[in-house]
């Protein structure tokens, strides 16, 4: 069998341990510990995939572990580039440090588990930044 990727996570909703592939669209199964999630899951990919075989679709690619560099370059609005070059400026820190902290901030607040687009995500969707109009 290909090897897919699994996550298990526990559901208070549902009150059991869910486990999904994302390569197979989100393929999910449960159960009461999370072995028993992850063999459920493991029989419901060996049926997809034989569902896959039938229907003569390509097989997705099995995600693989990533390694990160830590480093990763944003664009964004010179209004927003200001605000933060003066937040750090104003605190003493680079603008390095503050980007940080700030990611570090919202992470802790919007948590780290999700199960579709997190807050932060649908608030920043909905409140796209906008560049300040000086009216002066």
């Amino acid at each position: 069998m290909a090897k897919y990727s699994m996550r298990v996570a526990w559901s208070p909703g549902d009150g059991v341990f869910v486990a999904s592939c994302v390569e197979l669209g989100g393929l999910s199964a449960h159960g009461r510990t999370p072995s028993d999630a992850a063999s459920e899951l493991s029989e419901a990919i060996r049926l997809a995939l034989g569902t896959y075989e039938e229907q003569g679709w390509t097989l997705p690619e099995p995600r693989t572990l990533r390694e990160y560099s830590g480093q990763f370059r944003v664009r964004l609005p010179e209004s927003l580039h200001a605000w933060l070059a003066e937040e750090a400026e104003a605190e003493g820190v680079s603008l390095n440090t503050l980007v940080i902290a700030k990611l570090s901030e919202a992470r802790g607040q919007y948590g780290r588990t999700r199960t579709g687009p997190s807050e932060s995500y649908r608030h920043i969707r909905n409140n796209p930044p906008v560049r300040a109009i000086d009216r002066t």
